[in-house]
């Protein structure tokens, strides 16, 4: 059960602005360029929050922190609402005022918020008392769509009482300036020290400017000289003037550009739309669909966006698109002269500073109205591509809309009777994916149509654990308002676990209500013994106390053993030998029992790099993999590679799974080195290989991964395999209605028809990859190639692949015999409803000419490594 005083302080109020406070200290302490301005507010709040004498009732503060990207919820009733949680957080007593209690009563009951009047009155209530009420209001400027608009909060702010001490920055303007006249005021600029340490730093951000300066040092001190004395204590204007200068070939150019720099923004924006325009034609044309598109979106586009909206420029009537078609992200953005920007951390493109869209609102009205047309043409040539012409996927809509917020979307999906515990191919449901990415407002509407705040994933993980390990602060909003809707954390070790993650990425406001709620739940224990059941030690916890390790590589290998069953100790039984996987990640290795002696594989999941992304793909891949190696210990089949331990080493934040051990060989190797395989040797492999399959497709398993690695071969002889690799494994939902709304994604299958129900839809892709390798090991070489194209056969490797033209290539097909080519043809298929299942694979003419013959052969060869097992 969360605190009271938090319940009803969250109710009165949509904006946490303490968050935001707390990811401007992260950036002032990063050196953040535009955030160094904050440096003296942020040494007021530390010195107020510091001092005891400093908090309600005599001496209450508050700060505020607006920006120009959030200026249409950073309404006056929003931003004073936000303040009176601030001052009731304060409180140290057990009794709210009766003022605000009845105003949480009177909104709690209708789902409402308060109204700007009712929030100046209970504030002014609550301060009635006091010696001195501080506020910090920070970029007033940037508090509203207007100068009056901001004025308008700061007169409710006044109207509170005399005892109201009001401290606001701004840039300058003339109706604030007529607004303050009388008022203490103090010019604030970047000092020349920290102008010169940030040049110092970011020359070497910029490759070009990098070397030119490495080979002429005097010129890195002639560009900070020369900047320094026009940048007007503005880091912005500093940024662009470096930005125009990265972009010059030469150490002339450089010098000659600094006799020239501009000295206002506006002049600078218009040199770096000189220099977009003395690109190369076609490159101008690129900056400015990009440059006017990033201005008039209605929200934040992603990079990813953005080059496809661009790709659909190139295409012609029905032509579909293509990866090979998408244009490079980075390449979109540097055209645009300095003047966009990538936030690497929210993964969007974005104006470089809101004084810049201002200036091309003003100065390129006419450009902008083309642009806002060219936009929505690109987006309705998107959504005809014939990529989609099947037909949208509701449940699949339904999980991108939640995951970008569009609420509007969600409820029309939801009225359509999408389902709402329906999941994608990344198995997420769209409750999941909108907390995940903060979209509060889509999470609040999937709770009220009945969405399972509790419910696990099939990754074992909880909405709370997956929402409060992503540790971004937009995400902790929604942390709270799951909190309040009865969301909790496991009690066992993926809840504790969580809970770290929480400590790690500095939630402590979450922390506070999370501790609440488990001692709210904590069992009492009487005189009667009767206890609750206590877990055995976490073995790894103890590692990570909150002080220890603090980076986000520890917090993703945490997040990583939720609910593992695992040991530790791995060196203390196995010696790790030479790697196996040559280049492959994750890595493998030989490991020798230190014991018995006996030699195994151990794969091993690494969460120590640096990039996020590679980190999210270890653990999707490694609980994939686990989750079926799991079930085949239960249930195995001499065709699939089988496990033995899995092990965490907290020194070195690696997950290692011992699995058995078969050698080095694969079918890679083995085509490379014989070209390609006799009849007699191909049914050998595809009698274990579809044999496999179909095992995994009986007990409702994908295997999504089939390629010449991932097929180990024990003995060249005997040709004997095990099917490994299962990284992107997936098991088949089992709707009883038999709707699925996730593709199956693979790099060679053509589209996917769903009418043909879920099971067909979800093997026919395993069914393919192997048709493809069936070919590669007959023909030696691919069924699908540009190089087949010629003037009689005018089709690309992708046009192949689409219609399946496997029959039309005699020149390869003629190396195989008759029924081979049958087996081929079906198995490739382009209507999966006609396409081959496993079992009926393994009943084909081909392959049960010596069926008996194959089994008896590969029996006698299985490796002696099983007796791992016990068997």
């Amino acid at each position: 059960m969360a605190d009271p005083l938090s319940t009803i302080a969250n109710v009165l109020t949509v904006l946490r602005l303490v968050n935001i406070a707390i990811k401007y200290i992260k950036d002032v302490k990063n050196g953040a360029s535009e955030c160094l301005r904050l440096r003296d507010e942020l040494h007021i709040i530390d010195h107020l929050e510091k001092k005891p004498k400093y908090g309600y009732p005599d001496f209450p503060y508050a700060y505020v922190y607006c920006s120009y990207a959030h200026r249409q919820t950073q309404t006056p009733a929003a931003l004073l609402s936000s303040i009176l949680q601030q001052v009731l957080q304060q409180v140290t007593t057990s009794t709210l005022p009766a003022e605000v209690l009845s105003l949480y009563q009177l909104h709690k009951k209708h789902g409402t918020r308060p109204t700007l009047v009712q929030i100046t009155d209970v504030l002014r209530a609550v301060t009635a008392e006091c010696i001195r009420f501080r506020i910090i209001v920070d970029a007033l400027d940037e508090c509203a769509e207007s100068d009056d608009g901001a004025l308008e909060f700061i007169s409710a702010l006044r109207s509170l009482d005399t005892s109201v001490a009001l401290l606001c920055t701004s840039r300058f303007s003339s109706v604030f300036e007529e607004y303050f006249k009388g008022a203490d005021r103090i010019e604030i600029s970047a000092p020349r020290k920290d102008i010169e340490i940030y040049l110092d730093s970011e020359i070497q951000q910029h490759p070009r400017l990098a070397r030119l300066v490495h080979a002429d040092p005097a010129l890195k001190q002639e560009i900070i000289n020369t900047i320094t004395r026009e940048f007007h204590g503005m880091f912005l204007l500093a940024k662009l003037h470096l930005e125009s200068l990265s972009t010059k070939i030469n150490r002339k150019a450089i010098r000659v550009a600094l006799k020239s720099l501009p000295a206002t923004l506006d002049a600078t924006y218009a040199e770096g739309i000189q220099r977009m325009y003395n690109q190369a034609p076609d490159l101008v044309e690129v900056a400015k669909s990009v440059m006017f598109w990033v201005i008039c979106a209605k929200r934040p586009l992603t990079l990813s966006e953005l080059r496809h909206l661009y790709a659909t420029l190139e295409l012609t009537n029905c032509t579909p698109l293509e990866d090979d078609g998408l244009p490079d992200g980075e390449l979109l953005t540097s055209t645009c002269g300095g003047l966009i920007m990538v936030d690497r951390e929210a993964h969007t493109v974005r104006v470089v500073h809101y004084t810049a869209e201002e200036y091309f609102e003003r100065t390129h009205v006419e450009a902008l109205e083309a642009a806002r047309l060219s936009l929505a043409n690109a987006c309705l040539a998107y959504l005809t591509l014939p990529n989609f012409s099947d037909g949208p996927d509701q449940v699949t809509a339904l999980i991108r809309a939640a995951a970008c917020g569009l609420v509007d979307n969600v409820r029309v999906l939801l009225e359509q009777g999408a389902k709402l515990e329906s999941r994608g191919f990344l198995k997420q449901t769209a409750l999941q994916k909108a907390a995940s990415t903060g979209a509060e407002d889509v999470v609040k509407v999937l709770i009220e149509a009945g969405a399972d705040v509790n419910a696990r994933s099939p990754d074992w993980t909880t909405l709370m654990s997956a929402v409060i390990g992503n540790g971004k602060l937009k995400v902790e909003d929604t942390s709270l308002f799951l909190i309040e809707q009865g969301a909790v954390l496991p009690q066992n070790h993926a809840g504790r676990r969580a809970f770290l993650a929480a400590s790690l990425n500095s939630m402590f406001f979450i922390l506070g209500m999370l501790e609440a709620q488990a001692a709210v739940e904590e069992p009492l224990q009487g005189p009667t013994k009767v206890q609750k059941d206590i877990e055995p030690s976490d073995p790894i916890l103890p590692y990570f106390k909150p002080y220890y390790r603090r980076t986000p590589q520890t917090a993703d290998f945490v997040n990583a053993l939720d609910e593992l069953t695992y040991e530790v100790g791995f060196s203390k039984l196995w010696w790790p030998g030479q790697s196996i996987s040559h280049g492959g990640v994750p890595e493998m290795k030989d490991a020798h029992n230190i014991v018995t002696k006996v030699v195994a594989a151990v794969k091993i999941f690494s969460f120590k790099s640096d990039s996020s992304t590679e980190r999210n793909w270890m653990m999707s891949a490694m609980r994939n993999e686990l989750a079926l190696l799991r079930k085949l210990q239960k249930d195995p089949d001499p065709a699939l590679l089988r496990m033995i331990q899995v092990y965490a080493c907290a020194d070195s934040l690696e997950v290692l799974v011992v699995m058995e051990h078969v050698g080095i060989e694969n079918l890679s190797k083995l085509l490379a080195s014989r070209g390609k395989l006799t009849e007699q040797q191909t049914r050998i492999i595809f009698t274990q290989l579809l044999s496999a399959v179909e095992f995994l497709h009986a007990r409702d398993w994908v295997h999504r991964d089939i390629r010449p690695e991932s097929i180990l071969i024990s003995d060249q002889e005997s040709l004997s395999i095990k099917l490994a690799g299962f990284g992107l494994t997936e098991a088949i939902p089992t709707d009883s209605d038999g709707e699925h709304h996730g593709a199956v994604e693979t790099l060679s299958s053509p589209g996917t028809s769903w009418s043909c129900g879920l099971r067909v839809s979800k093997t026919a892709g395993d069914i393919w990859t192997c048709g493809v390798l069936l070919h590669v090991c007959l023909c030696g070489s691919s069924p699908f190639s540009d190089a087949l194209s010629s003037k009689d056969f005018p089709y690309d490797h992708g046009e192949q692949t689409r219609r399946g033209m496997v029959h039309c290539r005699s020149r390869y097909m003629h190396l195989s015999s008759d029924p081979a080519r049958d087996l081929l043809v079906n198995m490739l298929a382009v209507d999966i409803v006609n396409r081959f299942s496993a079992r009926e694979c393994l009943a084909h003419p081909w392959m049960t000419g010596s069926a008996s013959e194959i089994s008896e052969v590969v029996g006698e060869a299985r490796p002696a490594s099983l007796n791992l097992f016990g068997e």
